[in-house]
């Protein structure tokens, strides 16, 4: 657990920590920056600020066996590859103020079967869902009004 008084941390952080299972992130945390926790493959869950407004590119890429994750409602942005190839959650609900998902967003997500997309989103990413095998529903609004090449 990272103490509460923790406002930053860096670009790759926790990159290949290949040991760490849990994390919980202090409320104070505004930003995961690009690939904070990528290859953490024993990273299992995360507790992430409520306060968090942004998950940077290829975050949580690779982490293989990140089985649930809670996306904060004040969150607005995800970055590209943020969570490719994590390979054992089911579900994922993207909070409303999210308003587009970028290019690979959850690529290789070969177990997640279920996305809900908030009212008011209107972009889902070149190759957003490529590789997601399991994906049986995505719930979207009338609103949608880009979706990307191969996005699933």
């Amino acid at each position: 657990m990272l103490s509460e008084h923790v406002t930053e941390i860096g670009m790759g952080c926790f990159y290949q920590c290949g040991s760490m299972e849990q994390q919980v992130l202090g409320d104070a945390i505004r930003e995961l920056p690009q690939a904070c926790f990528f290859s953490c493959s024993k990273l299992q869950t995360i507790r992430l600020p409520r306060q968090l407004q942004r998950i940077g590119d290829g975050a949580f890429a690779g982490c293989a066996e990140l089985d649930d994750i809670v996306l904060p409602d004040r969150l607005e942005e995800i970055g590209e590859m943020a969570f490719f190839g994590c390979l054992k959650f089911t579900q994922i609900s993207i909070p409303a103020q999210v308003l587009s998902l970028r290019r690979g967003t959850f690529s290789g997500c070969l177990a997640l079967r279920r996305v809900a997309l908030p009212f008011g989103s209107y972009s889902i990413g070149e190759e957003c869902f490529k590789g997601c095998v399991n994906l049986e529903r995505i719930d979207m609004s009338e609103a949608m009004f880009r979706i990307g090449e191969k996005a699933y």
